[in-house]
């Protein structure tokens, strides 16, 4: 089997993929940008309608190079994960006759796969089937969860206490806002570190443009309780036994984070990122505050007291952390990975059955 991935040229993505020893090809495509402002606001805003006009040209011929490409590697199937790279390979894909597989991670839909979705043979979701309401495609639907780095579970707990030099036996509180950290929410947690901090621990990844900010506060606390603070720029290898160490977890809710948990059993208070694209974050807590899998606090509400409040009472309830993690296990799909990889390989010989 052979495996090509096709991307907008981008140096790291480049070297993530070559690393794997996967093929890469790049092609021009661009970006529709929304911010939800509403349509009149969106069409008076000169300088997003300029960018938007460029890329549309960069889209059409991006549709190209895709067809082109395509043309050339003669694939089985291809598979868009969203995104605007993939949405001139999903249309070339289709006018080609090559059949098309989608995977939305979320429960809302992004633009790329509904744009998609009347054209794709199936469509693998992260949330259950009956998340997908009113999705008007033909499509099958196939729930096979959102794949899930295996090192992620490889976690050791004495490892992490050395490793993040927690000396105190405190109940551990990981902190984590993305791969950039979440200045909303850096900002609440140094406001409230002071009261937290005598009855926990926290690892906090707070992202490149918060890291200094995050040492300067960990200098200015009192000398007993400095060591129960660990913060961090960026959790890669590390983030493992983080999770392993966590007691209670404080995240954003994007699916892959959102699978991460489900996956350990993490008890989780969630704040959702309220300008996510198609409000997917706050959509993916609704859906699971709504089965009992997580606590929910809204941006909007956000406060000081409020924080401390709603994590010092999930810290402090052990029945509330037991209650929690057996709930958000049932969004685990360990297999994931081997359910997408079985429907991709399904509607590629279906294919050549048919031929």
């Amino acid at each position: 089997m052979t495996i090509d991935f096709i991307g907008s040229g981008g140096n790291l993505e480049r070297d993530l993929v070559e690393a794997q020893g996967l093929r890469y090809h790049a092609i021009r495509s661009g970006k529709f940008r929304r911010y939800g402002r509403g349509a009149v606001r969106e069409l008076l805003d000169f300088k997003t309608l300029g960018l938007n006009t460029r890329d549309a040209w960069r889209f059409s011929r991006g549709l190209s190079d895709a067809r082109r490409l395509l043309k050339d590697l003669q694939p089985d199937v291809v598979f868009v994960k969203g995104g605007f790279v993939g949405l001139p390979v999903g249309f070339a894909a289709r006018r080609l006759g090559i059949p098309l597989v989608l995977h939305e991670s979320d429960v809302v839909m992004g633009l790329t796969n509904r744009l998609l979705a009347s054209r794709a043979q199936a469509i693998g979701t992260g949330f259950p089937v009956e998340a997908y309401t009113g999705l008007k495609s033909a499509a099958q639907l196939v729930h096979v969860g959102n794949p899930v780095r295996h090192e992620i579970t490889k976690g050791d707990r004495r490892r992490a206490r050395r490793e993040f030099g927690l000396r105190s036996a405190k109940p551990t509180v990981l902190i984590i806002g993305g791969s950039s950290g979440a200045q909303a929410v850096n900002e609440i947690v140094f406001q409230a570190l002071v009261k937290l901090l005598p009855g926990m621990n926290i690892i906090h990844q707070v992202g490149s443009r918060h890291i200094d900010a995050a040492f300067y506060q960990r200098q200015r606390l009192p000398k007993d309780v400095r060591d129960h603070y660990s913060p961090h720029e960026f959790l890669k290898d590390e983030l493992a036994d983080a999770y392993a160490l966590a007691d209670v977890v404080v995240s954003r809710c994007g699916a892959n984070v959102l699978a991460e948990l489900a996956l350990l059993r993490k008890p989780t208070l969630l704040i959702p990122l309220p300008s996510s694209a198609n409000n997917h974050q706050v959509k993916n807590a609704e859906f699971v505050a709504k089965l009992g899998a997580a606590r929910v606090l809204s941006q909007n509400e956000l406060t000081p007291r409020r924080f401390r409040a709603r994590l010092e009472a999930l810290v402090e309830s052990v029945a509330d952390q037991k209650y929690l993690s057996q709930s958000i296990r049932r969004f685990a799909e360990p297999d994931a990975n081997r359910k997408l990889a079985a429907l991709l390989i399904d509607v590629a010989e279906h294919k050549d059955r048919d031929n």
